[in-house]
Order: structure tokens, then C-alpha cells, then sequence
């Protein structure tokens, strides 16, 4: 009914039938449906969302189906919906349709055009696709910046930027605008979809418009380069160190910026490195870092300590700052680090004695030897040599260690004795030791048969 009286009204008006989730089947299921019940409609309509399903949502299947529009329903065709992530960040707190990288193109700009364009190509492989639109290109949050959640949120249910407004409940169902009791209809799950920033800038994928169908890349991303050195040195003492630091000595980047911090590196060629991109990268800077040990020529040790250029925070900052104002992403960073020699602390080390004890001992009820062991007995010395070298230990297949002493009866049996760690109570025996305290340990012994002479 709605097909015929758009042809009574406006003879002229193209008309279309969109469909959801490409499917060659399903499509042309509901194509021949339409045919049998006679609907007059000039184009098939398809939404196109390459990370929902990538199994029909490829250029290859749409490309197919646009081919059966033509040939078995001689209709036009069209991408209704189409759409690809930016970022995976959310601008206005309202949960995000995508929130995780959906692979097949790279989260980005980039990733935008690069989707695009091959959905572009497969339209033009046959001459029936009358093109695109996308979906949806500024659907940004009400108040710019990535920390307006609360303000956006109240915009969303009271003005509605979302779906639908808090007061189209009744009328709108509540599995759109409910969620666990609470207003869901908030602001924009897609606004990390856009073709602008959260802030409205557009983005370089909007200039696909223009260059996609001879081609074009987002400008690449470049990494700056950092020149971090020394700028003073304090020696007050005048220690005389063996190779020591100098002015204007290079320090490594990776000593000094982790890689989150060096993440604020990269950025499109040329453009600026905003301030906040700048106070990023100096908060992650490693102020007070301790240098490797040097030594003087008497070997004593000594370590530099390196501190940021300044004497207070804010003026560490507004030094950095000024070393790079105006810098662009490709330009080298500047950071300035004052050395100071300090000696190292000696410090002195001890080692804990091992008390090894027998708790418990076996196999002494029908065997004779000379000096059998016994319980509360240390472990002989020279098996206690080899538990030392052998700890974590020289074991037999049955996890035992294995004593290094023969004990001979006098009828020639020849026996010796297996070792058991015991590990009940070996905490609590050994609580609140310190180095230098003795370290208490209990084994089991075992006497077991060797051979017979």
C-alpha cells in the first residue's frame, strides 16, 4: 500500500526496499516474496557493517548480490547503511555499538577509507550500483571532549540525541530506552563512527569523498625522535670516576619514557603536538632515575641521579614546554637532565646458616649397621655438602635425595639412606627470619637396600 501510493503521488520518486544483514539466501528469499505478491519498488537496499558478520558483510558478497538484483530482479542497488570505527573510545558515555577492534581493516581513519573503498570498488564491478551512504557521519556527542559523560547522558534522556528521549516511554518500547531499570536512550552509540572527532573536526577520511575513487591514503603517522641529554653535571666532591658522564651526553628514550609514554610520539606528519600531548609525555618522564654503578680509581661506586631540568614541578614543566613549543610529530623532542654524583650506600651482606634435622627415620627394625641416624640428628655432614650443591636438588625417580654414604651389615648387604624434604611447617619453623638467622630445615631418612656384597 505504501508502494503504490507513492507511485499515485510522485510518478518520479525512485523507490527502495532496504534490507538488514547481507545474505544471498535470505535476500533473495524476501526479493521473490515481493515479486509473488506483485510490491513496485525500483532498488534493493542494503545495510553494509563489515564488523557485523564478516561472513556476509564482505565486498565480495555484495558485490553478488547486487548481480542477482540485476539479473534475476531487474532492480537497482544500493548500500543504505554503511560505517566503520575511528577509535574505540567513547565520547558521551551512552555504551558504544562498537567497542572492540573487529579486525579485517585497522581502527582509524585510515580503516575508514580503506573499508570504504573496497565496498566502493564492489559497487562499481557491475553497472548497477547507484552508490553509498553512510552512516551516520557527525552523530557526535552534544558537549565536545572525551569527559562529558554526565552532561551528554542528561542530554540524552531529557532532548533525546540518542534513539529516542525519556519521555517517548509508553510510546517507544523499553527494551530501547530501559536498561536494568535505569534510562538507556542517552546519547550516541555511534560516535565512534563518525567522520568527525569528538570535538567536530573532521577527519582525514572525509576527504575520501573526493580521492576515493583514484585513491587515497590518510597522511602517514610518524614517530618523533627524542634528544634526551645532559645539560649539567653536579660533582661536588670532584670525584675522579672512570668514564664518566660529560654535558651534552645522549641518554636513551627507553630509560626515560616508558612505551605508554612514548605512545604520545606518534602522530600524522607535520602536524602539531598539542600541549596536552606535550604534558603526557613530560608527566611519564623518570625524574630522580638512578644510573648504572660507576666506579673511581680506587673502586669505590658511585651512580648518577637524574632530575628534570628546574627546581619545582611547574618549572620543570614550563622548561620542557618551552624546549618544544611548536614542535611537530617528525620533529626531535628536547629534554634537559641535570647529573648528580651521589656514592652508593654500603651495604652488608650476611649469610644464613642451614640446620638441617632428621624428624623422622626408617628402615632400622630388621637392618644392623655401625652409627645408625636418628631422629633430632643433624644430616651428616658430607650429605649435607651434597644438599647444598644440589638444592633444588639432585633427585632419584622417586623425588628422593639420595645419600652419598654406604653403610655395610655384617653380611655383606650394603644400604644407604634417601633423603625426604619435609615441607609441613617449613614457614612457620623459619618465621620472621632475617638474613644472618639460621634457616631451619627437617628431613625424613629412609635406609634403603643397595646390593648385597
Amino acid at each position: 500500500s505504501a508502494s503504490t501510493a507513492f507511485r499515485e503521488s510522485s510518478k518520479d520518486t525512485q523507490l527502495a526496499v532496504h534490507i538488514e544483514t547481507p545474505n544471498m539466501y535470505n535476500y533473495d528469499l524476501i526479493m521473490n516474496s515481493l515479486k509473488t505478491h506483485g510490491v513496485d519498488y525500483d532498488v534493493l537496499a542494503s545495510s553494509y557493517y563489515p564488523f557485523w558478520g564478516w561472513e556476509g558483510n564482505n565486498p565480495d558478497n555484495i558485490a553478488n548480490i547486487e548481480k542477482m538484483a540485476k539479473d534475476k530482479y531487474g532492480k537497482k542497488f544500493v548500500i543504505a547503511e554503511t560505517g566503520w570505527p575511528f577509535t574505540l573510545q567513547n565520547s558521551d558515555g551512552t555504551p558504544n555499538n562498537i567497542s572492540y577492534d573487529p579486525g579485517h581493516y585497522p581502527v582509524g581513519p585510515q580503516g575508514q577509507v580503506d573499508e570504504l573503498s573496497a565496498m566502493y570498488k564492489a559497487i562499481l564491478s557491475n553497472d548497477n550500483g547507484l552508490g553509498a551512504f553512510y552512516w551516520e557521519p557527525a552523530w557526535i556527542p552534544v558537549k565536545a571532549g572525551w569527559d562529558n559523560w554526565q552532561y551528554n547522558k542528561l542530554m540524552g534522556d531529557v532532548a533525546g540525541t540518542g534513539w529516542a528521549s525519556i519521555t517517548s516511554r509508553g510510546y517507544y518500547p523499553d527494551s530501547k530506552i530501559m536498561y536494568e531499570g535505569k534510562s538507556a536512550s542517552g546519547g550516541t552509540s555511534w560516535d565512534n563512527n563518525t567522520l568527525f572527532d569528538d570535538q567536530g573536526h573532521p577527519l582525514q577520511s572525509l576527504m575520501m569523498y573526493k580521492g576515493f575513487l583514484t585513491g587515497y591514503e590518510s597522511p602517514a603517522n610518524v614517530t618523533s625522535s627524542t634528544d634526551i641529554k645532559v645539560s649539567q653535571i653536579f660533582n661536588n666532591g670532584n670525584v675522579d670516576l672512570v668514564n664518566p658522564l660529560k654535558v651534552n651526553d645522549q641518554l636513551s628514550t627507553d630509560d626515560f619514557i616508558s612505551q605508554a609514554g612514548q605512545e604520545y610520539l606518534n602522530g600524522i606528519t607535520g602536524t602539531k603536538i598539542s600541549d596536552a600531548s606535550l604534558k603526557a609525555i613530560f608527566n611519564d618522564l623518570q625524574d630522580g632515575k638512578q644510573s648504572k654503578t660507576y666506579t673511581d680509581k680506587d673502586g669505590n661506586k658511585y651512580h648518577y641521579e637524574f632530575w628534570l631540568d628546574g627546581q619545582t614541578t611547574a618549572e620543570k614543566l614550563n622548561n620542557f614546554l618551552k624546549l618544544n613549543s611548536g614542535m611537530k610529530y617528525g620533529d626531535t623532542l628536547k629534554v634537559n637532565y641535570t647529573a648528580t654524583v651521589v656514592k652508593d650506600k654500603e651495604v652488608q651482606t650476611v649469610t644464613s646458616p642451614v640446620h638441617v634435622t632428621l624428624n623422622k627415620v626408617y628402615g632400622l627394625n630388621d637392618v644392623t649397621i655401625d652409627s645408625p641416624l636418628s631422629v633430632g640428628d643433624s644430616m651428616p655432614a658430607e650429605e649435607f655438602k651434597n644438599l647444598r650443591k644440589a638444592i633444588p636438588g639432585v633427585y632419584n625417580a622417586t623425588g628422593a635425595l639420595e645419600g652419598t654414604k654406604v653403610y655395610t651389615t655384617d653380611t655383606g648387604n650394603h644400604y644407604i639412606y634417601e633423603y625426604w624434604l619435609t615441607t609441613d611447617d617449613l614457614q612457620g619453623a623459619n618465621k620472621d627470619a632475617k638474613f644472618g638467622d639460621p634457616i631451619n630445615v627437617t628431613y625424613s631418612a629412609s635406609l634403603k637396600w643397595v646390593k648385597t656384597a
